[in-house]
């Protein structure tokens, strides 16, 4: 309450500053593979368990619905003997949960089929462009419950105390037809997905 937007740039710079250091602290502990003669089989994933929203949407913080800022993370892998190539960026949807067997993958372990994730390994290897229709996200905090479903182009969620919420999450996105109605074809398939996802973690 009383957010300015230059209160929001200070906080912006703070967090910047928290980034930098992370930064650094990577590029000193790769630096220290180096003598070891560790560096060209290091195998490195860096992601983060949440983002943080700075006045967007009227949020400060990390807690709320599973809005675009709050879930889309990065995750960065290097993966040396892969043919990826360096610097590459893949659009393809993704969760963390597909770190784990794509881990078990790249090692030529056997993935368990009750694993939750997805092997990206095949959208690493450029073999084709993504594993994922959706991506899926649930908090329950405070007696306040969000469960959520993201395609390429809309964010569904449930919110207990506004209901059912759809936002476009992809540039143009807002030009298309919200899927408001009932019958609207994105929003069958999508509200179904979400209720088997549930099904599955419940």
């Amino acid at each position: 309450q009383g957010l300015t937007q230059e209160h929001c740039r200070d906080l912006v710079a703070l967090y910047d500053v928290n980034l930098r250091y992370t930064d650094d602290f990577m590029a000193g502990f790769l630096e220290g593979l180096k003598p070891l003669g560790l560096d060209p089989f290091a195998a490195v994933i860096v992601t983060s368990d949440h983002g943080t929203c700075f006045g967007e949407h009227g949020m400060l913080g990390h807690i709320g619905p599973p809005i675009d800022e709050l879930q889309h993370v990065p995750l960065i892998m290097v993966l040396p003997g892969t043919s990826q190539a360096p610097g590459g960026v893949v659009e393809g949807l993704a969760e963390t949960t597909d770190i784990a067997p794509t881990v078990l993958s790249y090692l030529g372990f056997r993935i368990p089929r009750r694993i939750q994730g997805q092997d990206l390994m095949p959208v690493i290897l450029d073999e084709q462009p993504t594993v994922r229709e959706y991506v899926y996200s649930a908090t329950n905090l405070r007696e306040t419950e969000w469960y959520g479903v993201r395609s390429r182009d809309w964010l569904h969620y449930r919110d207990g105390r506004e209901g059912e919420v759809w936002l476009p999450v992809r540039k143009g996105a807002d030009a298309l037809a919200v899927p408001a109605g009932p019958g609207h074809d994105v929003r069958v398939r999508q509200e179904a997905s979400l209720a088997a996802w549930l099904a599955r973690i419940a």
